[in-house]
């Protein structure tokens, strides 16, 4: 496939998505994601897949998606203190939401080790 093929199928994406309204963009990433558990779920079926094992893969996910989301939290906090004339990064490091993440993320750890060792162990 040469790179002017790539770029032909990515402006046909795109000129897909453009006569769509927000909603409907959300509405098919939302229903392309719940198509796509069901197909796995379906070859966890298929593979009969331990139930243990499959808990502990969704617990694992959950926490990269949950580290992920404080991470672009955490970045634009400082990013946002840092661009004023006198911020630091103590600045975002103050912030309640900054505590609350850092919390919430060390709580998530706990919880997930206590998956593995439950399940996966």
């Amino acid at each position: 496939m040469s790179t002017k093929d790539t770029t032909t199928f990515r402006t046909k994406a795109l000129s897909v998505s453009d006569g769509l309204s927000a909603n409907q963009k959300a509405a098919a990433i939302t229903g392309s994601g719940l198509f796509a558990g069901v197909l796995l779920g379906a070859m966890g079926m298929l593979f009969e897949f331990n139930r243990d094992d499959v808990i502990v893969g969704v617990a694992a996910l959950g926490l990269v998606v949950f580290a992920a989301v404080v991470f672009a939290v955490v970045r634009a906090m400082i990013i946002s203190a840092e661009m004023k004339d006198d911020g630091t990064i103590l600045d975002a490091a103050k912030h309640p939401l900054f505590a609350a993440l850092f919390v919430s993320l060390a709580i998530a750890c706990g919880a997930f080790l206590s998956v593995v060792y439950r399940y996966g162990l």
